[in-house]
């Protein structure tokens, strides 16, 4: 059963927008050349914390580069 959290409210600054985009778009080159299984978000929003795990706080854009399999910030799994 899950817990209720509240709905979590993010803005980010016009810059922190444009690093979340670039890191989108290496997590989905990754995707592409290597054909390994999608387990990250491809919006980048962790299912159970409902954060951007894109953020500045979060996957960086080197990262990003490599297989994404768990929220950086609650350190919840994707592969379950």
């Amino acid at each position: 059963m899950r817990r209720y959290r509240p709905k979590v409210v993010e803005t980010f600054s016009p810059e922190e927008r444009l690093r979340i985009e670039a890191k989108k778009a290496a997590q989905k080159t990754f995707w592409e050349q290597s054909g390994t299984p999608h387990f990250a978000p491809e919006n980048g929003v962790c299912d159970y914390c409902e954060r951007q795990i894109y953020q500045d706080l979060g996957v960086s854009l080197n990262d990003a580069k490599k297989l994404v399999t768990g929220c950086p910030l609650c350190h919840r799994s994707f592969c379950d």
